[in-house]
């Protein structure tokens, strides 16, 4: 019989850790390393359960396994499952990343009583943090965007932001960050410390005037109403921008012509649908663009009307994205994201249809569309029967 070679125990640390992984979520610079277009998917908790319950499958192989996959307990956690006992108070110390909001789950619902306040919750989930004890937090993500209130007495121990790289919240010190998301309701002077490669502000472009970000390369701004001043202030980018994501109703003719030139780098772009294109520069490419659709009192379309190309019954979204089509192929643009997914858009009458008519207007010029979570029409048709699948099969 052929002798059996056992791999050494470090072979098999790599190779359990490679069944484990998973890709996104735990990315401290998402924008640097993975496709824009997927970008929405950050927040998405499916792939990480899915490796839990492919972790908790192999540690009942053997001892030996079990042990290795131990050490990656608790890797995500949040402050509530905490609060209510169902996870212990260690485990945010040794959580990667680390979510500080209100939890809906049926666990944390029966875990407060009714009688109980929400100003009584909100000191549970201090005391949960305090139980962790004192030392530095493996915590490199945060993210607290929806629960603002108690986050100064969790947040408040430096050694806890030791190694975070990514925040998603309100007012909190900022370190040396990699990516920050910032709620409008934080004081503008706390803006001038951060130092981050990625920004999102979910406020006005205005708050941003007398800052500037010295290493920043990716942006998010919820609107922009002053487009001359925010046009200023983009000059102290240097031209470093690669992808700039912008919200707003209306956005001036000359704005892309600016643009162009005070942003020469720049591959990923969110405009409103209504705004006037114009051809980049020569030789110049973009990777993607995100389309979000100009509201209604602006649209100077009807609610819904018939498609001339498919003959069906589209919503004004609709038209304005397939209208936006022959600009883009023009500009050799390889990706089209629209903000919403396959099935509530991009038209809220006959869905389907709707955003067929534009894959394939769209695949006519060679550029693909995906949604808001980075999924072609086909992807999301199988993304939605595996879900389906695997909720029959639980049901079982």
């Amino acid at each position: 019989m052929p002798r059996i070679v056992a791999l050494p125990v470090e072979c098999w640390d790599q190779i359990l850790q490679h069944a484990i992984y998973v890709p996104l979520f735990f990315d401290t610079n998402p924008l640097e390393n993975y496709p824009a277009s997927v970008y929405y998917r950050y927040h998405d908790q499916g792939p990480y359960w899915e490796s839990e319950r492919t972790r908790n499958a192999l540690r009942r192989v053997c001892s030996c396994w079990n042990q290795i996959l131990k050490r990656f307990d608790h890797r995500y956690v949040e402050i509530a499952h905490v609060a209510s006992g169902g996870a212990p108070p260690d485990a945010l110390r040794r959580a990667i990343r680390i979510n500080a909001t209100t939890c809906e789950c049926k666990i944390c619902i029966e875990a407060l009583p009714s009688h109980l306040s929400l100003s009584v919750w909100q000191h549970e989930l201090v005391l949960a943090a305090d139980n962790a004890g004192e030392g530095a937090w493996k915590m490199q993500i945060l993210d607290y965007e929806r629960m603002p209130y108690h986050g100064a007495a969790i947040l408040g121990r430096p050694l806890r932001f030791h190694n975070l790289k990514v925040i998603m919240g309100y007012d909190v010190p900022l370190a040396s960050l990699n990516f920050a998301r910032i709620k409008y309701s934080i004081k503008p002077p706390m803006l001038t410390s951060i130092d981050a490669t990625t920004f999102e502000w979910d406020g006005p472009a205005d708050y941003l005037q007398n800052t500037s970000f010295p290493y920043i390369r990716h942006l998010s701004i919820h609107t922009v109403t002053n487009t001359r001043s925010f046009l200023e202030w983009l000059k102290t980018t240097d031209g470093r921008l690669v992808s700039l994501f912008l919200g707003g109703e209306v956005i001036s003719d000359n704005f892309l012509a600016e643009l162009w030139e005070l942003c020469p780098r720049v591959r990923h772009l969110r405009l409103p649908c209504g705004v006037k294109w114009l051809p980049l520069p020569q030789g110049r490419t973009l990777d993607l663009v995100q389309l979000s659709a100009r509201p209604p009192h602006l649209r100077e379309l009807p609610r819904a009307s018939m498609c001339p190309i498919c003959g069906d019954i589209h919503t004004a979204e609709a038209f304005q994205f397939r209208d936006c089509l022959s600009r883009f192929g023009l500009a050799q643009v390889r990706t089209i994201v629209i903000l919403d997914d396959w099935v509530t858009g991009p038209s809220r009458g006959r869905r389907t249809e709707a955003a067929l008519c534009i894959k394939l207007q769209a695949a006519s010029l060679g550029i693909t569309v995906v949604d808001k979570m980075g999924y072609t029409f086909e992807e999301f048709v199988v993304s939605a029967l595996e879900q389906g699948r695997r909720h029959l099969c639980s049901a079982v």
